[in-house]
Parts: C-alpha cells; sequence; structure tokens
C-alpha cells in the first residue's frame, strides 16, 4: 500500500505498474470503520520505459451494515482544482454481504486514457467522489500516485 508495484508480463510484452491508497480508513480501523480503497493501474507495451495506453481505477469498499453502500450510485467524478476532469460509472467486480454483518463492493472503471493521470498529478487540489463519498488526495496519497508514475519510467 503507498509504494507502486510493478510487473512485466514476458508473454505478453507488456508492463503493468498498481498503487494502492486508503482514502477512507485503513486496514488497522476495519473492525471499528468503513473503509474504502483506490487501487490506479497503468499498462503499456514492452518493458520501462513504459508509453503507458490506459489507466484503470478498482475501488474497494468494505462498510458497515446490512446493503450495498455503492450499488445505485457507483460513479466515480474526479475535480481538479475546482474543475470537471472526469466522471465515469463504475461496473462491479465483486459484491458480498456477510449475514453476521458487513458489507464488500469492488468497483472497475472502463479503460481511461493515460493522459488523466499526468493532468491529475499536475493539479494542486484533487477531489474525487465516489457516490456519496467524497475524499481528496493528499499527503502520502499523492506521493504514491507520483511514485506510480515514476515507476513506469516517466
Amino acid at each position: 500500500v503507498g509504494k507502486a508495484e510493478v510487473y512485466y508480463d514476458d508473454t505478453r510484452k507488456r508492463t503493468k505498474a498498481k498503487v494502492d491508497v486508503y482514502v477512507i480508513g485503513t486496514p488497522e480501523d476495519i473492525l471499528k470503520t468503513d473503509v474504502l480503497s483506490l487501487t490506479i493501474e497503468i499498462e503499456g507495451p514492452g518493458r520501462r520505459p513504459v508509453k503507458a495506453e490506459s489507466i484503470i481505477f478498482s475501488l474497494y469498499s468494505y462498510s458497515h451494515g446490512k446493503s450495498y453502500k455503492y450499488r445505485s450510485d457507483p460513479k466515480l467524478t474526479i475535480f481538479l482544482d475546482d474543475v470537471l476532469l472526469l466522471s465515469d460509472d463504475f461496473q462491479p467486480f465483486f459484491m458480498a454481504i456477510d449475514p453476521r454483518g458487513g458489507v464488500t463492493e469492488h468497483y472497475l472503471s472502463a479503460r481511461i486514457p493515460s493522459d488523466k493521470l499526468l493532468q491529475i498529478l499536475k493539479a494542486k487540489k484533487i477531489v474525487m467522489k465516489f457516490g456519496s463519498t467524497t475524499f481528496e488526495i493528499q499527503g502520502e496519497n499523492l506521493e504514491a500516485l507520483r511514485d506510480l508514475n515514476k515507476s513506469i519510467g516517466y
């Protein structure tokens, strides 16, 4: 978490880099509070430096309760310096309700042009909204995104 991971697939001759950040809560808090994590993946042909073709956002939620928190509104909206960058409906990847309490949801974006990541990294203020949950990317989380960009050789 917070540090980019880079993989090279010899069969496909492609490099993939990803980073995970917690935007609400932490894994240590999961028994007491809701947790939301964001994963960003970059993929492109060849080895580093990689000319990234696209990025994929993934959101993982664990919430307390007995119903899905994001099922009816799985939209991620990103504002850079108070200006809309993108708004995209995510597709459910995995969803489960534990009868003892606790709800797990995992959503994926469509492929997004890689230049959007560079726009995000240049912004002074990054605010994201997923469903009814709003969070700002700053501090260690912003450094993790910058590390992701560096990890592919940019």
